[in-house]
């Protein structure tokens, strides 16, 4: 065929050949009007048919881009609901080892005080038990020692007799 349209024109404005469909195109573009090869509104005509393809191009890419929109969002909504789990997972980590942390360092406390207060109560009572017993021991031993001087050495100077109440007495010297 012929060339029917100037090509030349066409592959600068559209940076690449045209195709048979482009060719179809713009013959009974050139029919319907009337044109010849090298008449004067065809870089006219090839411009506003480049937008044309130009937007009806994009118009398609869209409507492509549009059909993958919900499994796009359905991604990053999943990516981004794994992210938030992620995050909430280390936030409550976070938040109960601050709170065993804290717990423990009562607890900590708390059994150091009640240690300490029953070491002080038994360190009171041992100290009143040794004090009581130490009583018990100097007084059972000043009786031992009373009746040891009285049965084996003996108090009184003389005999002993009654006294004028009636009771026995003795003079010690």
């Amino acid at each position: 065929m012929a060339e029917a349209i100037p090509e030349t024109l066409f592959e600068q404005i559209y940076r690449r050949a045209p195709t048979d469909a482009d060719r179809a195109r713009l013959t009974g573009i050139k029919a319907a009007l009337g044109l010849s090869e090298r008449d004067e509104l065809w870089p006219v005509i090839l411009t506003f048919d480049h937008y044309s393809w130009t937007m009806e191009r994009g118009r398609r890419e869209m409507l492509k881009a549009l059909e993958t929109l919900p499994a796009l969002t359905q991604a990053a909504v999943h990516g981004v609901e794994k992210e938030a789990r992620i995050k909430s997972d280390y936030a409550v980590a976070q938040i109960v080892e601050k709170s065993a942390e804290r717990i423990s360092t009562q607890m900590v406390k708390h059994n150091q005080t009640t240690a300490d207060t029953q070491s002080t109560k038994r360190t009171l009572i041992l100290g009143i038990t040794t004090l009581v017993l130490a009583l018990v021991f100097m007084g059972l031993g000043a009786v031992i020692a009373w009746f040891y001087i009285e049965l084996h050495i003996g108090m009184c100077s003389g005999p002993k007799g009654l006294a004028s109440d009636g009771l026995a007495a003795c003079y010690v010297d």
